[in-house]
């Protein structure tokens, strides 16, 4: 009886001993993946409170409580240098960062990281706190791997759908005239027709839809420019010129809607090209699809934003 006593203390010992070794006191929990996405781009999702309920691969209480698989997730700041969270999985609870680390220009990793937390010396806590640490690990990968997934739709973070193709059309013949007024579809379209008739004039071959762009000229006027591709190069006069685009990348995007959502849509490329620490050759302008003047409903206008970038 003794003697099976005492092979018992033995045993209990050494796993004691065992669980020390192998289970450590204080218990970290961290994980990161990386992804095809700048860590700028990333930096705009984690401001967006709001939206992580579309990328959370649980279940969703509101903006800011979450659960997954019966851990619950409270998210306590958001903005772009990163998301807070607090969890509670049965007594343990913990504060976690989510954040962007920068790679290179078009990649970062995500990594989410919970503040480490002590097991105590009890063999039977430390192994239950393990086997939580083990569980949030778990849960950990799977929420990196929705964020990635999410992330890496760029329509997800700029609401638009933007490829980088190549510079087709290589001769424009372009005019421009300013308003001290945003210019109309009239006035648009009359610039275009100028050019249409020269072109026809002169033997010439539209090759695409006409392009537009409009800025705020050094006179503080509204200045608007119009110019069509050609299949090659015709004469000019006064105002009418030959304008030569470098046949290097472009970014492009379709956007269906009006002037507010047109504007919109600009701005999000903007901010596309900087996340992506893109710099352009050329000015960016508008591909008018829909002749503007005779469709009068805007929602059915077609655009296609175009931004020369290298």
């Amino acid at each position: 009886m003794k003697k099976g006593f005492f092979i018992l203390i033995i045993v209990l010992a050494v796993a004691t001993i065992s669980i020390s070794i192998f289970i450590p006191s204080s218990i970290s929990v961290a994980g990161y993946k990386t992804t095809n996405c700048s860590s700028a781009s990333v930096a705009r999702l984690f401001e967006r409170n709001g939206e992580t309920k579309k990328w959370w691969p649980g279940e969703i209480i509101n903006d800011s409580n979450f659960s997954f698989q019966n851990t619950h997730y409270t998210i306590t700041k958001s903005n772009v240098l990163g998301i807070t969270i607090n969890i509670e999985i049965s007594d343990l609870k913990l504060t976690g960062e989510l954040n962007a680390i920068l790679l290179n220009k078009d990649s970062s990793a995500i990594q989410l990281q919970y503040q480490s937390f002590n097991a105590g010396m009890n063999p039977i806590k430390r192994i239950t706190d393990y086997y939580k640490a083990l569980s949030l690990k778990k849960q950990l990968n799977l929420i990196l791997d929705s964020f990635k997934k999410f992330a890496e739709n760029k329509k997800n973070i700029y609401g638009l759908d933007i490829v980088e193709t190549k510079v087709k059309d290589s001769s424009l013949i372009s005019t421009k005239k300013s308003f001290t007024q945003y210019p109309t579809n009239k006035d648009i379209d009359e610039l275009i027709n100028i050019l249409k008739q020269h072109i026809a004039t002169n033997g010439g071959v539209e090759k695409d839809y006409p392009m537009l762009n409009i800025r705020i000229n050094e006179e503080n006027k509204y200045e608007a420019m119009v110019a069509i591709p050609l299949m090659k190069d015709i004469p000019i006069k006064d105002d009418i010129i030959i304008k030569k685009m470098v046949l290097g990348n472009i970014l492009e995007t379709k956007v269906i809607g009006g002037p507010s959502t047109i504007t919109q849509s600009e701005n999000a490329l903007k901010d596309y090209v900087k996340d992506y620490g893109k710099v352009s050759p050329a000015i960016p302008f508008q591909l008018m699809v829909t002749n503007r003047y005779k469709e009068t409903d805007t929602a059915k206008w077609i655009t296609v934003l175009k931004y020369p970038v290298f």
